[in-house]
């Protein structure tokens, strides 16, 4: 069962596009810059996110904030040339 759920949440994202951004502010920093990074008309899209923070400079005393966010794009339309032709008129 555990694999199971495993495969379907692999699957899932493997299918989701993602961006990642970091911040010396704050994890809601890196997050919004990440979400920036989304074309408008996927962002209702999002469907995950995932924040760290990492240790940076002289035994990591700097940190830094590390965030990504899946989401799936909208599918896009077919370009006026690639669409089927129209129904002959009767």
């Amino acid at each position: 069962m555990v694999a199971l759920s495993l495969l379907w949440l692999t699957s899932a994202q493997a299918k989701a596009e993602s961006r990642t951004a970091e911040s010396i502010w704050s994890e809601s920093d890196a997050q919004q810059r990440a979400i920036e990074q989304i074309p408008l008309e996927d962002r209702s899209g999002i469907s995950n996110t995932r924040c760290q923070e990492v240790g940076v400079g002289r035994m990591g005393s700097l940190p830094r904030y590390r965030c990504t966010v899946w989401f799936d794009p909208t599918p896009k339309s077919p370009a006026p040339d690639q669409q089927p032709p129209a129904p002959a008129p009767r």
